[in-house]
């Protein structure tokens, strides 16, 4: 099914019990997510690294999944100090970037960050199908852990379906151009 990359390894975070990673992942993400100071932001992102080095995390893999999530991130950067209101810090033409959009933005970045990083360690060891049992016995409701497994499911036919089209495209000779066909 989906590409389950860091559920192999052999390190602690991989021995721990998957309810303890359930409970630690979603206590960091609330503590986190409610917090906006840097000084429980900064240590809450060397945490997360921590927590990713001792779960011994290919660094490839953990840098295509953070481009992929700072990817969005930089559009951010490129609107929010714009469109904040506060005390103006440089100009770009017409548009006035201030100081508290720039901060604000930073916040994001790290909250985001941290919480990403934590959830890749503590989560992402794990398989679908052991999240959900650790959700089962944690007594999270039913609902909850047939969404996810139907969400599983479904992104992996979803893809499926895509790998076929793009198959069919290529056995058509198919090229895509700037013209009418």
């Amino acid at each position: 099914m989906i590409e389950e990359s860091f559920v192999g390894g052999d390190s602690i975070i991989h021995r721990l019990d998957p309810r303890v990673n359930l409970i630690v992942a979603a206590t960091f993400s609330v503590v986190v997510a409610t917090s906006d100071r840097f000084v429980a932001l900064v240590p809450a992102l060397m945490l997360a690294f921590f927590i990713v080095l001792l779960a011994r995390v290919p660094l490839r893999s953990l840098l295509s999944r953070l481009l992929k999530v700072n990817g969005l991130i930089v559009l951010l950067w490129l609107f929010l100090p714009f469109t904040f209101e506060g005390y103006g810090l440089f100009n770009l033409g017409p548009l006035i970037a201030t100081r508290e959009g720039i901060i604000y933005s930073a916040v994001i970045t790290l909250k985001s960050n941290a919480i990403i990083l934590a959830l890749i360690a503590l989560i992402s060891t794990r398989s679908i199908f052991t999240v959900g049992q650790s959700m089962k016995h944690l007594h999270v409701p039913s609902k909850m852990i047939h969404l996810l497994a139907f969400t599983y499911r479904y992104i992996h036919v979803i893809y499926m379906e895509y790998r076929r089209l793009v198959n069919a495209i290529k056995i058509r000779g198919f090229r895509p151009g700037n013209n009418l066909h």
